[in-house]
């Protein structure tokens, strides 16, 4: 509580000299120009005599003086303001004082006279009435010329007495009206200081824009205004409420926006809205970062597409499990009878006529065992492959064998689409792995190139490997043109998708990213290859990737 009304306080003095200065120079300004013709006005009544030179020029010299301190600042600032503004106070009661003297007598230099003290008054009542010392001080020594104009000793007593009694009430009423407006100054300001508690309290940022200026902001605001140097980000953004703004027609904008928050990019919510008030139209900003909500929710999706994904694969599970075993028997039947007719075909004579097509014969039985082992294998890569491992341990893997288990998926599909499919990794190399998981994120890739190339006339897709300190290097490059600038940043966001609609989740590369960053290493696309080129970088072995 202490604290609150301490910075109060130091809100009000602020305002405070900041609106004494303002006011300051604006009755400068005019007291110099009210002062000069006056001064003309006298000279053409009358010939002035060298006291009023004197304090006439005592008068300007502090005009001067006090308008160039108001645009000063400083500690003392306060008690130089009220120094000043007694010497200014002075030379106008001096001024008068020697008028009312002097010429007395004429009425047109009396009446010029009392309408410039009223003017006074009247200018005072606005510039000096947030500070009590310095009005009071003022106005007493403004009205005692006049006091000395009621107290002439040719004047009637009642008269005197009477002109004295009006005096004092119009001063008294005077010090009524500052304090009333003081007061009101007093309330409005501290409904702004209280109003800025409440807008630096709000989790974003707000702001007032009018005719192209911000007339108020929090400090969020105020932080996100001082990146536009140094942020292309915040400076569109402020373009675009410009011209919003410009627009002139009551309506409201929501979207969401990356800005700058603490010198880290994050997204927030923005919404701007037209409204028409007492002083025109003005453009209202209000923006909350929702990063943290924004990753909760991308945490939450890619969680529930990972369920889907588990479940898609349980029940793959399942029905690949029943297929083997319906499949496996006929195949074990299969392979028996072959290698039985190939043992026959060795060892019986009859099958050594010449006229009987041995060669022929014993190649369409090569033919049906491989295409059964070929079989075999696919079931068998088909169970692994449906299989949940995301708790499975890591184990030392081929990553010959890995590959050879996802061509077995895809690898006749890329050949009957006519694109020429290189495989050259042929070095022997051994990673600690999930082999599953990492055979996934394969087919994915490779399913990837294909659809991007499906349509090209120069189709080909070529897969490498390149051994690198403590980790392997797996390069699968197709000849597609790269990838476009514009979706770069995004394409490892989940749920985009370069794809025709229907074709394509947009899952694929944010699931098979975090698998690969699950391993212990990194999943992205080398822009540098004239090419479209996908590079996964796995660690040998998992104990080295947790120690780095």
């Amino acid at each position: 509580m202490q604290k609150n009304n301490n910075e109060g306080s130091q809100f009000i003095d602020t305002s405070r000299t900041l609106q004494l200065a303002k006011n300051s120079r604006i009755a400068s300004f005019a007291s110099l120009f009210l002062g000069t013709l006056y001064f003309v006005a006298l000279a053409n009544q009358m010939d002035l005599s060298g006291s009023q030179i004197l304090v006439g020029l005592i008068l300007g010299f502090a005009l001067v003086l006090r308008l160039a301190q108001s645009f000063q600042s400083g500690k003392n600032w306060r008690i130089h303001f009220s120094i000043l503004s007694f010497f200014v106070a002075a030379g106008w009661a001096g001024t008068f004082l020697l008028v009312f003297m002097e010429a007395s007598e004429n009425p047109n230099v009396l009446l010029v006279s009392f309408s410039v003290n009223a003017g006074l008054i009247s200018s005072a009542s606005y510039s000096l009435a947030i500070s009590k010392r310095d009005y009071l001080l003022f106005i007493t020594l403004i009205l005692m010329p006049m006091v000395y104009m009621f107290n002439q000793a040719h004047i009637d007593s009642t008269f005197q007495m009477s002109g004295n009694f009006i005096l004092g009430l119009f001063f008294l009423y005077l010090h009524q009206q500052r304090a009333t407006l003081e007061t009101n100054w007093l309330d409005q300001r501290m409904m702004n200081f209280e109003l800025q508690k409440v807008m630096n309290l709000f989790p974003g940022g707000i702001a007032v824009l009018k005719s192209g200026l911000y007339v108020r902001s929090n400090a969020y605001f105020d932080d996100l205004l001082k990146e536009r140097k140094s942020s292309n980000s915040v400076v569109k953004f402020l373009e675009m409420i410009k011209q919003f703004s410009d627009e002139k027609t009551i309506k409201r904008l929501q979207l969401e926006w990356t800005l700058p928050s603490q010198s880290v990019l994050k997204v927030h919510f923005v919404s701007v809205e037209n409204v028409e008030t007492r002083e025109g139209l003005e453009t209202m900003v209000a923006v909350v970062d929702i990063d943290q909500y924004k990753k909760i929710e991308t945490e939450n999706t890619l969680h529930k597409a990972h369920l889907e994904q588990s479940a898609k694969m349980a029940a793959l599970g399942v029905m690949s499990s029943g297929l083997a075993h319906e499949i496996n028997n006929p195949l074990a039947t299969i392979l028996g009878r072959v290698q039985l007719m190939q043992l026959q075909i060795k060892n019986s004579t009859i099958f050594q006529d010449p006229s009987f097509p041995a060669e022929k014969f014993t190649n369409s039985l090569v033919v049906i065992d491989k295409t059964v082992k070929r079989i075999s294998k696919i079931i068998k890569g088909l169970r692994s492959f449906a299989r949940d491992t995301e708790g499975d341990p890591f184990e030392l893997a081929s990553l010959q064998e890995i590959i050879e288990t996802t061509l077995s998926f895809c690898e006749t599909r890329i050949y009957n689409s006519g694109i020429q499919f290189d495989n050259l990794i042929q070095e022997p190399i051994q990673i600690e792995c999930r082999p599953t998981e990492i055979s996934q994120v394969l087919l994915n890739a490779l399913n990837n190139s294909f659809d991007a190339i499906t349509n090209l006339e120069n189709k080909w897709i070529k897969l490498e490997s390149e051994k690198l300190n403590d980790s392997v290097v797996i390069k699968i490059t197709d000849s597609g043109s790269g990838i476009s600038e514009d979706v770069r940043e995004k394409l490892m966001i989940p749920f985009f998708t370069t794809k025709d609609v229907g074709s394509g989740t947009g899952l694929g590369l944010s699931l098979s990213k975090g698998i690969i960053e699950s391993h212990g290493g990194q999943f992205y696309f080398n822009h540098e290859c004239k090419n479209t080129q996908l590079l996964i970088v796995l660690p040998s072995q998992r104990r080295q990737a947790q120690a780095s």
